[in-house]
């Protein structure tokens, strides 16, 4: 009797553990895990491919079998084609492990940041009893600085001036560029820095993001005409707090001011023409010099000169026009060749020298006759008297 208590003692203790096996081996799959081995680059940055090797590891006591291993990608990554999202493994050892890898890419859009890739372990056939894990990916965008303009106010930095020069600062990397900081040096003794010593603070820039850094600058007197290369500096932090540092060449142009203005206006009765005098009250040369006169909405004529030098003036010629309101545009190109074009309001109101000529001729035959007639009653009188 105590034989048969023990058989069957035993047969339920082998019972017990045949189903704890069972369950180990087709169950929830205790002991399984997903282990990142290598993330190559390391970190990745927004838009790059990744790779990635992954160690499923088995820490039960008894082999896995038919196991399913599933990836889940979600933003921001991505199977790159041609990957496969399940792998099937026959056997993983108790106690042991296996290695496969993945292909994937980084939106261009994502953040810097630490994101959780998932996965899934489950037997064959049994995707609804599975346990999921996952890694850690590192995601790193790295800042790149590039100046994007340079303007500088007033518009055109003229020898003995100051202008204020503003340097338009985008960031075209994948991370914030920290802490930015501008500099800007010159290796010639005509530009000279001023207040700041050429350094100011621009703050953090965003990817896609654009910062302005703004200077003074003035400009020796005996300065030539002509582009001066000075150095911009631009020093920041990464998103792993690393010092990084960039050094661009900027062309700064030196050059003079147009200042185009009417000195007088007359009309050429014995020429038939309209002379308008323009001065160049500037200190550059303008080029290309075309005037065009409206009156009344009407385009009178179009004069042209190649050259109206600093501190110079030329006569326009255009048709005689006496009466009238309007304006003279005057298009021409400026010391940096860039088209530039004024206006000057034009009014008229002179005499029209046909109707001023009659009246004169009137005049001057009633003055004959009056003077005739006055001679013929004087030399009348004188033969009487006689």
């Amino acid at each position: 009797m105590k034989r048969l208590h023990a058989m069957l003692g035993f047969v339920i203790i082998a019972l017990v553990l045949g189903i704890a096996t069972a369950s180990a081996d087709v169950g929830e799959s205790p002991g399984l895990g997903v282990v990142l081995t290598s993330q190559s680059p390391y970190p990745v940055e927004p838009g790059q491919n990744l790779n990635i090797q992954v160690e499923i590891q088995n820490n039960g006591y008894a082999d896995a079998t038919d196991r399913i291993v599933e990836i889940i990608p979600q933003a921001p990554f991505e199977l790159l084609p041609g990957e496969q999202a399940t792998k099937l493994f026959s056997n993983i050892p108790a106690q042991g492990s296996i290695k496969t890898s993945y292909k994937l890419i980084v939106n261009s859009s994502a953040y810097s940041n630490d994101y959780e890739l998932n996965f899934r372990i489950y037997p064959s056939g049994l995707p609804s009893s599975y346990i999921q894990d996952s890694i850690t990916i590192h995601v790193r965008g790295v800042p790149d600085l590039l100046v994007t303009s340079v303007t500088t106010e007033p518009g055109f930095m003229e020898p003995g001036g100051m202008a204020t020069i503003t340097f338009d600062i985008k960031n075209i990397g994948t991370g914030t560029a920290r802490q930015v900081k501008a500099e800007i040096d010159s290796d010639s003794s005509y530009l000279i820095p001023v207040l700041s010593g050429g350094l100011v603070l621009v703050g953090d820039i965003e990817p896609n993001g654009i910062g302005q850094a703004q200077l003074q600058m003035s400009v020796d007197s005996s300065a030539d005409y002509k582009t001066y290369i000075t150095m911009l500096t631009l020093s920041y932090k990464d998103e792993n707090n690393t010092q990084m540092e960039e050094s661009l060449d900027i062309g700064i142009p030196v050059t003079g001011s147009i200042n185009l203005d009417i000195i007088s206006i007359e009309p050429d009765y014995d020429r038939n023409s309209l002379k308008i005098q323009v001065a160049n009250k500037g200190t550059t040369d303008a080029k290309s010099v075309e005037a065009r006169l409206m009156i009344n909405d009407n385009l009178v004529g179009i004069d042209y000169i190649s050259q109206l030098k600093a501190s110079k003036y030329t006569t326009f010629d255009f048709p005689l026009t006496l009466q009238g309101t309007g304006r003279l545009e005057i298009h021409y190109i400026g010391p940096t060749l860039q088209n530039e074009q004024i206006q000057e309001e034009v009014i008229l109101n002179y005499p029209d020298p046909t109707i001023a000529n009659t009246i004169s001729t009137i005049v001057g035959l009633f003055l004959f006759f009056l003077i005739v007639r006055m001679l013929w009653k004087h030399f009348k009188g004188d033969k009487g008297h006689h």
